[in-house]
C-alpha cells in the first residue's frame, strides 16, 4: 500500500484538510512497554508473587499508572512509597528501557513546520508522561497534553475533546493518531479521522464497527498522508 490501506468511512480523509492532529503516546510516538513492565515489577515486588510478563502487565492497562498501582496494593503497603519507587525506576531506566520510534522526531518536526496544531492524548499518568517527553526531548513539539490524570481514559472522548478545545481545532478538522483499538474509538467517538499505525507492539483488532480510516505502516507513510492535508497547504 502506498501510504496506508483507506477503510471505514469511505476514505472521508482525502476531501479533508486538517488543522490539528493528536498522537497517543505509548506505541505511537514511543516505545515505552519494556520500562512500563520493568518499573511496575520493581514498584510491586513486594506485592507480586513472581515477575510479572508484558502480556500479565497489558491485561491490567487502562487507568493511569498511579491508579493501577493503587488498585494493584489492594491497601497493602505505603502507597505514595510505591509510588515513588515506580517513578524513581520509571526515570532512572529511562534510557535503557525506552525509546523514540526512529522517524518519529521528524514527523512531529515536519508537521509542526506544516502549522499543524499539535496535541497528546495519553492514559499514562501525568508525571510518567512528563518523564518520557522530558528524556525523549520531545515535549516542545506538543502545544497541549492530556494525561490519564487529566480526564477519563480511553476511549471515553473527553480528553480528546478537551485538547481540541485548547489547540482551538475542530473534530472535522482534525486526526487521532494511535496504534491500538482505543485511540481508534476515541477518534470515532470525538468524530474526528483515526489514523491507526503499525510500528508499535499494540496489534489487537479494531473493536467492531470501528475501523480506521487510514492504517500506516511507518513514519513516513504518516509523514506522506499529513503534510499535504495541512490547512493552507495545496
Amino acid at each position: 500500500m502506498p501510504f496506508g490501506e483507506i477503510r471505514g468511512r469511505g476514505g472521508g480523509l482525502l476531501g479533508r484538510d486538517l488543522s490539528a492532529v493528536v498522537f497517543d503516546l505509548d506505541g505511537t510516538v514511543a516505545d515505552t512497554i519494556d520500562l512500563i513492565v520493568y518499573a511496575l515489577n520493581h514498584a510491586l515486588a513486594d506485592v507480586w508473587p513472581a515477575w510479572q510478563t508484558l502480556e500479565e502487565i497489558r491485561a491490567r492497562f487502562g487507568p493511569p499508572d498511579d491508579e493501577l498501582i493503587r488498585r494493584e496494593l489492594r491497601g497493602r503497603g505505603d502507597f505514595e512509597a510505591v509510588l515513588r519507587r515506580y517513578y524513581d525506576v520509571y526515570q532512572s531506566a529511562h534510557p535503557e528501557f525506552a525509546r523514540l520510534f526512529p522517524g518519529m522526531a521528524e514527523v512531529l518536526g515536519a508537521l509542526k513546520e506544516a502549522g499543524l496544531g499539535l496535541g497528546l492524548l495519553t492514559n499514562k499518568a501525568r508525571r510518567a508522561a512528563e518523564i518520557t517527553l522530558e528524556e525523549l526531548g520531545i515535549g516542545h513539539f506538543f502545544s497541549v497534553v492530556v494525561s490519564g490524570n487529566d480526564a477519563p481514559p480511553k476511549p471515553d472522548p473527553t480528553g480528546l475533546l478537551q485538547v481540541l478545545r485548547k489547540l482551538g481545532a475542530d473534530p472535522e478538522s482534525s486526526a487521532m493518531v494511535g496504534d491500538g483499538p482505543s485511540d481508534v474509538a476515541v477518534a470515532r467517538r470525538a468524530g474526528v479521522l483515526a489514523v491507526r499505525v503499525l510500528w508499535g507492539r499494540t496489534h489487537a483488532a479494531d473493536a467492531p464497527g470501528e475501523k480506521a480510516d487510514w492504517l500506516v505502516t511507518s513514519p513516513e507513510e504518516l509523514l506522506a498522508l499529513l503534510v499535504p492535508r495541512a490547512r493552507g497547504k495545496t
